[in-house]
């Protein structure tokens, strides 16, 4: 296995809560610093999900720096806790050029990016070689959260072809994977094969899930950390904690909820 520095956003910490800003500057910057203000001081709460398409409209710099100025707003020393991750919302299905340059553009504004090498190895392997150029970490994802996408639910991916996402990045020694909460089945499956093969490649594995909350695209907190536990478990919140009439209350409770059952798990 080639070493790199960057193999881990979140080296010290089996869990944590990563909120997602999916939030417009345009059109409801109040709401996205009050997302940030009222979550950013929680035991637990460990960074940040960036959104590539929420950030067109006034760029990712100023997105970035509106999270700044909001966790300073609470306390400077809480920017160095922090990680911020971009998701352009599947980044990754273009030609190697194109995402050598992207990366280029952007590396310094965040901590780890969010890749979906749709378009094939090629495109998958310079994102890949340029976000670690930059020494950012890169996350790798193949199964969406959403219905319609797989080929099995009418759409035009291939589940093999989702498989050999994943499988080629552990190839590229990436051991940060997005999985879909939403689909249990698949977290499982997943983390199975995964598992075999990053135990050849003597590599550490981490996993980030979206799609959760009950109410929102179905998955559980609680059960899915039970599926992929014991590696190292990030969880992405979106809707759930930007939506909620009282973020910091919901925040609060599923990370209380996420680290006492984290703790249980250890000791049995």
């Amino acid at each position: 296995m080639t070493s790199y520095p960057t193999d881990s956003l979140f080296p010290n910490k089996r869990t944590g809560i990563i909120p997602a800003l999916d939030i417009s500057l345009v059109y409801d910057n109040p709401r996205f610093e009050h997302v940030v203000t009222s979550t950013a001081d929680i035991p637990g709460v460990i960074g940040y999900k960036l959104s590539g398409l929420y950030s067109i409209r006034r760029g990712l710099e100023e997105t970035v720096s509106t999270l700044t100025n909001a966790i300073d707003s609470l306390n400077k020393n809480l920017s160095r806790r922090h990680k911020k991750i971009l998701d352009y919302q599947k980044l990754g299905g273009d030609g190697g050029t194109f995402m050598k340059g992207m990366i280029k553009d952007i590396y310094d504004l965040v901590d780890g990016i969010i890749i979906f090498p749709w378009a094939g190895p090629l495109g998958q392997k310079a994102v890949v070689e340029e976000i670690r150029k930059n020494n950012k970490v890169p996350i790798a994802g193949g199964k969406v959260t959403f219905i319609g996408a797989p080929e099995s639910e009418g759409g035009h991916i291939p589940e093999s072809a989702i498989t050999r996402m994943y499988l080629n990045s552990i190839l590229l020694d990436v051991p940060n994977f997005v999985l879909p909460a939403s689909r249990p089945e698949d977290c499982q499956q997943y983390k199975s094969v995964l598992g075999k093969m990053a135990k050849e490649a003597d590599l550490n594995l981490s996993f980030y899930p979206t799609g959760l909350g009950k109410d929102q695209q179905g998955g559980d907190l609680i059960k899915t950390y039970d599926i992929l536990h014991p590696i190292n478990t990030y969880f992405i919140l979106g809707r759930e904690v930007a939506e909620s009439p009282n973020p910091r209350e919901t925040a609060t409770r599923l990370t209380e909820a996420l680290l006492q059952h984290d703790k249980e798990l250890v000791k049995s």
